[in-house]
């Protein structure tokens, strides 16, 4: 009530009091003013509730649209470790052909001459770098974005864990492919083939290293479906489904508190081995 609103209330008593006006009217224009005064109140309240409701569909507009756009740097780090892991995987597979075919029991010794890898060491230190940098920065994006789910850390812990095993698998390849990928020599060509026992051996040491690959591959696969869920789940409405890894390694489900647990001494005790 402001102060006009009390003279006037003040006024009218005092007519009550001097027998000018009946209680009757003095009731009524109570009820009057406190109709006035709770609809005045009513009509705060509104334009809280609707500046609150107006904040809050704001801050959820901010929280989609950073959520979007940590999911967009994301999925570009997703596609250039893919396009790596795929280049380098081509490339280990068709030197394994090359040899098979060098190999042949129906090979003359003319064409086995001919058959010489097209690619070079380099090609291969290439391919090499641009994985583990394309790893490299999944577990920046990782290590930037655990406030967006706890449950982030556990591919943390399993990138490492095969960056590890990477690591191992090429320090055996490695020296095979420098010893027996071709090198250019002025204008000439060397080309040191594998004996047939060295052929085996770098057959195992490659299906060895693709074999790493894949195991990054469904842990990467896995942690996509995760950040899809969290960043993008809410916004669509929807959830990615965890299927099964067609090369039969386990998926990483984290539906709950025990599963996330396990996981994370899982790779824990890879690491402490």
């Amino acid at each position: 009530m402001d102060y006009e609103d009390f003279s006037n209330v003040r006024e009218l008593w005092m007519a009550r009091s001097q027998g000018l006006i009946q209680p009757k009217d003095v009731v009524t224009w109570l009820i009057a003013l406190v109709g006035i005064a709770a609809t005045g109140f009513g009509i705060i309240h509104q334009i809280r509730k609707s500046l609150s409701n107006t904040l809050l569909v704001q801050r959820e507009n901010i929280k989609q649209d950073y959520q979007l756009r940590i999911y967009k740097d994301f999925a570009e780090h997703i596609a250039t470790w893919q396009d790596s892991n795929y280049r380098l995987g081509v490339l280990l597979h068709q030197t394994i052909s090359v040899f098979s075919a060098y190999f042949g029991d129906k090979i003359k010794p003319e064409v086995r001459d001919s058959i010489v890898p097209s690619w070079r060491i380099n090609e291969f230190n290439i391919l090499f770098d641009e994985l583990r940098r394309a790893r490299d920065r999944i577990t920046t994006w990782i290590d930037l974005n655990n406030v967006v789910s706890p449950h982030f850390r556990v591919f943390t812990m399993a990138l490492l864990s095969s960056s590890i095993d990477e690591n191992e698998a090429y320090s055996n390849l490695y020296p095979l492919l420098v010893e027996h990928m071709p090198i250019e020599v002025l204008s000439s060509v060397v080309f040191n083939p594998p004996s047939i026992s060295e052929y085996e051996l770098l057959k195992k040491t490659i299906s060895a290293y693709l074999h790493v690959m894949s195991i990054e591959r469904s842990y990467v696969a896995d942690l996509e479906t995760l950040a899809q869920n969290v960043l993008l789940g809410d916004i669509f409405d929807n959830t990615a489904n965890i299927g099964y890894h067609v090369d039969g390694v386990a998926r990483i489900r984290i539906e709950t508190e025990e599963q996330f647990r396990g996981w994370l001494a899982y790779f824990q005790r890879k690491l402490d081995a």
